[in-house]
């Protein structure tokens, strides 16, 4: 009985926990100075709506339009090509530079096909074209961002290019002694693929990368969503694919600042599509197992996450069967012999329902991954002699717990946060705080009894677990140790799924059509348009919040610049940390000494050539380098700093092109 009665209520009780949670986060923000306020708020507010919309929620969320209006439907494709086509000319008319009215066409394109999926039928036969028009959409936003300047973006993008150039170049994966790339002389697969596509294309090794990983992302969304088809019909899936081929993360980490968890990152899509794929088999299961091991040969911190976010899901799965063991015994007895198991609750977009579907993960092949995975962290080094991964994990995790709860936060995610106000952290990730927003009121409803199932219960787990190890580990000090920003693409995608079917059932509370479709266009313009502008992929275009985002590119004329002085001087150069990329990467000549401007402090500067980009003078830049554990500091040089430079005695203009000004200093 008390059982029952818990899962009655299973999704109030998690508001009601959800919410408590959330106002814990806001009083320890205020406490330890962790500046998660933010969240919290986000957290609070959903929970507390969801529990004011719960029955209107659960009762009136099948009224979503379930026929097609032609009318509407040919609207919404004369706004797409209108809106799409305005918006590729706006980047072609514009150099270094997206306007504002770019990232509002790009919405108002993405919420015409929001429409068009609200008002489309569940066997309609432009479900394909929709996905056409969404990976269109996708890859004109990623391209644009990518090859808006002539260079990599990032940080590590450019050192993980530079091994693949090398592999392209000399035919084989080099030893560590031929050529350091630290432990990714053991974790080769990425870097070999994006040097097969450059022998095969002849293309650059940019190009390669775009064609290679990018390109492959955006399409492998297509398996959100059949993940999202299966358990909640075609609307849930293209509304899901719809979110996550324009979530800033994806666009950042799978098409605009590549690297080996960027190919991590597809095919986690590929092995969620396997596990929710209804109908398994031998071949399936094998797929999964190859992929595994492909995996772990690819990237170290990445297929951590992956292990987790499986274990999640087998722990949801087992959760599913003990709580309805029962109603699982009960339709089972009711389905006909040869009823076909997998159809879920009568819910938006569902069929009717039927025993909950399989999911194709058993602990057997979450431990052949984990095995897999530790015994080549027991063998691959970080460097030619050294320590082993997994020593350096150990040793990080071992100081990490040692300084515990009680750590200082300034050394973590949440301390950096602190130093901004609430609203700079909001605005630094809007995009994510509507997600995070959308998906918690999914997730509840996934809870309800009404139409919980083992997929959606998987998925719950697997979404929970990912967040105690992303924001727990910080919280208990333990630094960047577990890399929390390399998880969050991984987190996005779980997340949309859930965002997606809280549109669906939100949009069903509202009665009439011109309502829905007003409440769908206005909620895909703010989604989108908030996502593209965050100010992390938006460094070219800032629009708010412009004091925390850095330009990682650079120009043809700084590029050119470096070039021209590594040919008529050798000696030493002092640039900013960001400039650093260019001098280390692109240069031909080995014959410069590169020094960085680490402090703003003309006394400071050492004997030299330094040269001063002029987007230093209004553009933060880092003053710092910054690397995987995010350590860089940004800063706004400003006109004072030229003008100090210029007063310096023995200090000569030797070389300007409108864009770096090169000044020899005496020291």
């Amino acid at each position: 009985m008390t059982r029952r009665l818990v899962i009655q209520r299973l999704d109030l009780i998690a508001a009601i926990v959800g919410a408590a949670l959330g106002v814990i986060v806001i009083l320890l923000s205020y406490i330890r100075e962790l500046g998660q306020q933010d969240i919290g708020i986000v957290v609070l507010l959903a929970c507390i709506i969801y529990i004011l919309l719960r029955k209107k929620l659960l009762s009136t969320s099948q009224q979503s339009p379930s026929h097609s209006h032609r009318k509407i439907l040919l609207l919404t494709n004369i706004i797409f090509l209108l809106t799409f086509s305005a918006s590729i000319l706006l980047l072609n008319f514009n150099l270094y530079y997206r306007p504002p009215l770019y990232f509002i066409l790009v919405s108002v394109a993405a919420a015409s096909i929001a429409v068009e999926i609200l008002y489309s039928s569940e066997k309609s036969r432009s479900t394909w074209l929709i996905l056409f028009k969404v990976i269109v959409l996708s890859l004109s936003v990623g391209a644009g961002i990518y090859y808006g300047f002539p260079t990599l973006i990032g940080n590590d993008t450019w050192a993980h290019a530079s091994f693949a150039n090398f592999i392209a170049g000399y035919g084989h994966v080099p030893s560590g002694d031929v050529y350091n790339a630290g432990q990714y002389n053991n974790f080769p697969v990425f870097h070999v693929l994006v040097a097969a596509t450059q022998i095969i294309t002849s293309a650059s090794v940019k190009t390669s990368l775009f064609f290679s990983i990018g390109f492959i992302t955006v399409i492998s969304t297509v398996f959100i969503y059949l993940v999202g088809k299966s358990i909640g019909g075609v609307k849930l899936g293209l509304l899901a694919v719809l979110i996550a081929t324009l979530c800033d993360m994806i666009i950042y980490t799978g098409v605009v600042c590549i690297y080996p968890g960027s190919l991590v990152l597809c095919w986690f899509m590929l092995i969620l599509y396997l596990i929710f794929k209804k109908k398994s088999s031998v071949a399936t299961k094998s797929i999964i197992i190859l992929l595994f091991f492909a995996m772990v040969f690819t990237h170290q911190v990445t297929v951590f996450v992956i292990l987790i976010a499986l274990i999640g899901l087998l722990i949801g799965k087992k959760l599913y069967d003990y709580f309805y063991q029962d109603r699982e015994r009960q339709e089972a007895a009711i389905l006909p012999n040869n009823a076909s198991a997998g159809t879920t609750t009568n819910y938006p977009g569902n069929g009717s329902r039927g025993r909950s579907p399989p999911i194709n993960i058993s602990l057997i092949s979450v431990l052949i991954l984990g095995i897999g995975m530790l015994a080549w962290w027991m063998i691959a080094t970080n460097s030619p002699g050294g320590a082993t991964f997994f020593d350096g994990a150990v040793l990080r995790l071992e100081a990490a717990l040692t300084a515990g709860i009680l750590a200082d936060p300034s050394g973590s995610y949440p301390g950096l946060a602190s130093s901004y106000s609430i609203v700079s952290n909001a605005l630094y990730h809007p995009g994510y705080l509507i997600l995070l927003f959308l998906g918690l009121i999914g997730i509840m409803l996934w809870l309800s009894a009404k139409i919980a199932d083992r997929s959606r219960f998987a998925l719950i787990s697997s979404i929970v677990l990912l967040y105690i190890f992303m924001y727990g580990s910080p919280f208990i000090g333990s630094g960047f140790t577990f890399l929390p920003h390399r998880w969050l693409p991984f987190v996005y995608l779980l997340l949309t799924l859930g965002a997606a079917q809280a549109i669906v059932s939100l949009a069903g509370l509202i009665r009439r059509n011109w309502g829905k479709t007003v409440f769908t266009s206005l909620g895909a313009v703010l989604v989108v348009f908030f996502m593209l502008t965050t100010p992390y992929i938006c460094a070219d275009s800032p629009l708010y919040d412009r004091d925390r985002t850095g330009r990682s590119s650079f120009t043809s004329s700084e590029v050119a610049a470096a070039f021209s002085i590594s040919q008529i001087y050798e000696g030493t150069v002092i640039i900013d940390a960001a400039y650093n990329k260019v001098f280390t990467f692109m240069l031909p000549e080995d014959n410069l000494t590169i020094k960085r401007l680490n402090d703003l402090n003309r006394d400071n500067l050492p004997e030299g050539m330094i040269l001063l980009r002029t987007t230093l003078l209004t553009e933060p830049t880092l003053v710092t380098a910054a690397g995987t554990f995010g350590e860089g500091r940004l800063a706004i040089l400003g006109p004072g700093f030229f003008e100090n430079i210029e007063q310096i005695p023995g200090s000569n203009l030797v070389y300007s092109n409108g864009e770096v000004m090169t000044y020899i200093t005496p020291g």
